[in-house]
């Protein structure tokens, strides 16, 4: 799977504005990926700092290889809401591009990761002219799952990701 397209390297939302990641954006990695309770929404996993510094340079070299990746998210005024976007991906054997999100909990509730989601399917299906996008989700996580759905992702199946990880895999199709 390759693309000569490229995403923006700043996407505006309704509310927010999402920038490619930098190497200082180290702060806002470390609000997400040090948080217990924002982690049970993902994969119950916090992160040391030497593994939020090896995320965040990996988010940075997905841009400088595949011209895409995930944006981080402001409000306006300047506060850190969150992370979105998209990203090549292994599922269950298939190169695909899946759509990840995670907001700093203080934002939770607030129609952002709604907000975020859309924004980046925009890029997916216009300027990288994807024909699908899928999302991994942890299987309980019911705010997440409305947000996919919101967003026109159908669900597919439960799987167990990254031979890890029990999941549900859902689908968005242009």
């Amino acid at each position: 799977m390759t693309s000569t397209r490229f995403a923006p390297a700043e996407l505006r939302t309704h509310r927010l504005l999402g920038r490619k990641p930098e190497p200082s954006d180290i702060v806002c990695f470390r609000v997400l990926d040090s948080n217990p309770e924002i982690q049970k929404t993902l994969f119950g996993q916090t992160r040391t700092l030497a593994e939020s510094q090896e995320r965040l340079r990996r988010f940075i070299a997905h841009w400088d290889a595949h011209g895409f990746g995930e944006w981080i998210f402001r409000l306006d005024g300047g506060d850190f809401v969150g992370a979105a976007g998209l990203f090549r991906d292994e599922i269950e054997g298939n190169d695909v591009v899946a759509l990840g999100y995670v907001l700093d909990e203080r934002f939770w509730g607030r129609g952002y990761a709604t907000e975020m989601a859309g924004a980046s399917l925009e890029v997916a299906f216009g300027d990288l002219d994807l024909r699908e996008v899928y999302a991994v989700i942890e299987p309980s996580n019911s705010a997440s799952r409305r947000v996919l759905e919101k967003n026109g992702f159908t669900y597919q199946r439960e799987f167990i990701y990254r031979e890890s990880w029990p999941s549900a895999l859902f689908r968005a199709v242009r």
